[in-house]
């Protein structure tokens, strides 16, 4: 009596097997052209938005005034400098990621048995840097503007530099620790 019970069930199971199966495909298909068409309209919704900032752009640009134009300048190469940054700090990063996971199975690989315990936890590049022994340890910038009261002559400049390497300020090059008077020679930008 159990056995035509066993087998209902079974048949139901694989009823209940397919049924998920075939939703399962139906659903993914569904939802991957879903993705598809979300994708495709948020390029094409960017695409507008890049061509109307663009042409708001183009059209604003002869109305600012110079150092408002010569602002945006300084802010354009610092964006670009900024996204340079952050491509080189995401390669790094993902070099190092690949590293990691390469290591990791080369030590999976290897024989295991004739390894000293003591010595079984090699250095991360996810540990804490060794910055009193590291040369090449990269220091935290700040950056310093100047002021009526500090580096006067510097204001405007376009050669004014600004960033504090540790606990050293670099004004400029020519004038690495900022010139005293309030005219510099060297002076080049607009004064706001």
């Amino acid at each position: 009596m159990n056995d035509w019970f066993d087998e209902l069930q079974q048949q139901l199971q694989q009823a209940i097997d397919q049924a998920a199966s075939e939703f399962e495909q139906q659903f993914g298909q569904q939802f991957d052209d879903t993705i598809d068409r979300v994708d495709r309209w948020l390029i094409e919704t960017l695409d507008e938005i890049d061509t109307a900032a663009s042409e708001f752009a183009a059209q604003a640009e002869p109305l600012l005034p110079p150092e408002l134009h010569h602002a945006l300048g300084e802010l354009e190469a610092w964006l670009e400098d900024c996204d340079q940054a952050i491509d080189t700090s995401i390669n790094a990063f993902i070099d190092v990621l690949l590293d990691v996971r390469e290591d990791e199975s080369s030590e999976e690989d290897s024989n295991s048995g004739d390894r000293d315990p003591s010595n079984s936890r090699s250095s991360s590049p996810f540990d804490p840097p060794d910055i009193e022994n590291d040369p090449n340890w990269f220091v935290p910038l700040s950056h310093v503007r100047p002021t009526a009261k500090q580096y006067p002559a510097c204001q405007g400049c376009q050669h004014y530099h600004g960033y504090r390497y540790g606990e050293h300020l670099l004004v400029c090059a020519m004038h690495p620790y900022g010139w005293e008077d309030e005219e510099c020679p060297d002076w080049e930008g607009d004064r706001v």
